[in-house]
């Protein structure tokens, strides 16, 4: 139980809960965490509180408030996280350097079994630390992972990490749903829940690509890749990876930042297109029409087993270039239209 005081005077009010070692001041956005050393340090600085306040003239009531699962755990790093109850989502904001908080930062996710956890960098990043926390605790209730700071373009997020991605998906054994920017490191690893993995660098590091062509992902049924938005990108270990990473019933590929895109078609397109897939987003540059022209009609009938094959058509062919692309696949559309799966609003409602 935690004891709530009331501090009235007159229209002016102010709330504080004593819970052990830790008391909490304020409510909402304005909530300041006071941690100590033990519960009595916490209780010798709640009395010098309480004397103060009688002092000025405050009334003081107080009131007993059951501690919810999670809520100590919650307290202790109610500066960086905030739990939404209706959405069992958890979202973790790194304002400042909390790499040494990460093992207690997991506690309190652990405690509260979200089934969704968001990590922000705004700006500072959790390292290693928070990928290791994970690994060693297992957070079974997860099954939508977010690590992307949503207000901030790609390019900035560049040196962001969160450790080896294969240390996070151990520590998360039912995630289905992933989108990850920044700084991305992967081992060759097995996930047998993961049905959504969105990868976002710039660039998206060879090692990493390397890794992701020795993974196996039996319910992988959509991938994303942003290889690259302002550096080089690696469109060849980019295909190497799409052809090795073992996921059979892959139906969606997007990848995007891509150097050539006539060229990455044609090395992806070395192999037979697997019978399942059904969409191919692919964005980037296209450096030559007739280039990609002579592709389309000497792929044709491989295209045309996709539903839907999404191109840059308007950002680099002519009218009439479109026009004749479109006829040779039928399913050939713009990237513009369709949503870009590169943005938040992939998990906005995750």
């Amino acid at each position: 139980m935690a004891t709530v005081y009331h501090f009235l005077r007159g229209d002016d009010s102010l709330r504080l809960a004593h819970d052990g070692a830790v008391l909490i001041t304020g409510e909402g956005a304005d909530t300041v965490v006071q941690r100590f050393d033990s519960g009595a340090a916490a209780r010798a600085h709640l009395e010098r509180v309480l004397q103060q306040r009688v002092r000025s003239g405050y009334r003081i009531m107080t009131s007993e408030m059951a501690t919810e699962p999670g809520q100590h755990e919650l307290a202790e790093v109610a500066e960086f996280v905030t739990w939404d109850e209706a959405e069992a989502r958890l979202t973790v904001t790194f304002k400042t350097d909390a790499r040494g908080l990460c093992d207690k930062i997991v506690a309190c996710a652990a405690a509260k079994s979200p089934l969704s956890l968001r990590i922000a960098c705004d700006p500072s990043s959790p390292g290693p630390a928070f990928a290791q926390a994970v690994a060693a605790t297992t957070l079974p209730s997860v099954r939508r992972f977010v690590f992307d700071t949503h207000f901030q373009t790609l390019d900035r997020q560049r040196s962001n990490s969160i450790g080896d991605l294969t240390d996070l998906l151990a520590g998360l054994p039912a995630l289905e749903q992933a989108f990850l920017s920044g700084e991305l490191m992967l081992r060759p690893c097995t996930h047998t829940s993961v049905r959504d993995l969105f990868l976002l660098g710039d660039p998206l590091m060879p090692s990493t690509l390397s890794a992701l062509g020795r993974c196996t992902f039996p319910s992988l049924e959509r991938l994303g890749l942003a290889l690259q938005y302002e550096q080089g990108g690696s469109d060849r270990q980019a295909v190497k990876a799409i052809h090795g990473v073992e996921a059979e019933v892959l139906g969606a590929v997007h990848v995007a930042g891509v150097a050539d895109i006539t060229a990455f078609l044609t090395a992806l397109l070395a192999k037979p297109l697997s019978t399942g897939w059904s969409l191919l987003h692919v964005n980037g540059t296209i450096t030559d029409e007739d280039g990609l022209l002579g592709f389309l009609e000497s792929h044709a009938v491989s295209l045309r087993r996709l539903e839907t094959l999404a191109l840059p058509l308007c950002d680099y062919l002519s009218s009439e270039a479109d026009e004749r692309a479109r006829a040779l696949v039928p399913g050939l559309v713009d990237c513009e239209e369709r949503t870009d799966p590169f943005l938040p609003a992939t998990y906005e409602a995750w």
